[in-house]
């Protein structure tokens, strides 16, 4: 294997050859819904659960597609989606299949971590369903794999971060960060005042705004700043923080990534995410 950034031989802290359901999250312990499920029934299991991700199956528990906290955000005016929105006056009543994504790339359950971080990595998701027989046994994430890496990470956050990150300012329109989640590359954005980090926001965080008051039906019409949606506890590190704090600074809070911190004023100067790790495995 070559070498990762800052001279460490990564696939030293993870076994490559192991079958990716060595890791995987089991079917049993992972939530879902159907096809035949409306916009509503997702949404409410999405914010019960805390899920930005749901896999879609058939009555016989075939897997037909993921449906995510962007694709809701897409669906109820912030994308093309919404046009299944307007259709026919069904609203929430549209059924999930209306809404999801079926190009999804998946695992068989039989292929190794390797192939998974390569898909990952290609295909610039950060989840794959684990399939046999076409039916879904397993879902592994990047979250899975980073949290099965081992031994000294000694690389800093500095040498992986993706610095100068793009940020929003907390007056910016909340229906226009939206619509930026669903046409952008964006998962979280921070959320800054004259410079300094005073918040971070998710399309999880917008659902839940939106749904707290009752705007879902038509969610351009929404003018409030993004500060009314953000999470004001950010967790973050610093930028000479070691690859491994950061790591389980992510696996405590449970995030995909943190914000990148100098100074006691919290100046960001970068955001790591678990796709910044995955993308030196190589």
């Amino acid at each position: 294997m070559p070498r990762g950034i800052g001279g460490i031989r990564l696939h030293k802290h993870i076994d490559y050859r192991k079958s990716v359901m060595s890791i995987a999250t089991q079917q049993e312990l992972l939530t879902h819904v159907t096809e035949g499920d409306k916009a509503s029934d997702v949404l409410s299991v999405m914010l019960k659960k805390g899920r930005r991700r749901l896999p879609v199956l058939s009555k016989r528990s075939y897997f037909r597609g993921m449906i995510t906290t962007t694709d809701m955000l897409d669906f109820l005016g912030a994308g093309p989606k919404s046009a299944e929105f307007r259709k026919g006056n069904k609203g929430l009543n549209t059924p999930v299949e209306k809404v999801m994504e079926t190009w999804i790339h998946a695992l068989d359950m039989n292929q190794h971590i390797g192939k998974a971080i390569e898909f990952m990595r290609n295909q610039r998701v950060g989840g794959l369903p684990v399939l046999h027989r076409k039916k879904l046994v397993g879902f592994v994430s990047e979250r899975d794999i980073i949290n099965n890496m081992k031994g000294r990470l000694r690389t800093s956050v500095s040498e992986l971060m993706i610095t100068k990150p793009f940020t929003i300012k907390e007056k910016y329109p909340i229906f226009d960060v939206a619509k930026m989640m669903v046409h952008g590359p964006y998962r979280r954005l921070p959320v800054v005042r004259e410079g300094i980090l005073v918040g971070i926001v998710t399309p999880y965080d917008l659902l839940k705004h939106f749904n707290s008051k009752r705007k879902l039906r038509d969610i351009s019409k929404s003018r409030e700043p993004v500060s009314k949606a953000m999470n004001p506890n950010v967790v973050y590190v610093k930028s000479r923080s070691s690859i491994k704090d950061a790591i389980s600074i992510m696996k405590k809070h449970r995030v995909g990534g943190v914000p990148v911190v100098e100074g006691d004023e919290m100046d960001i100067v970068g955001i790591l995410t678990e796709r910044d790790i995955i993308d030196v495995l190589e």
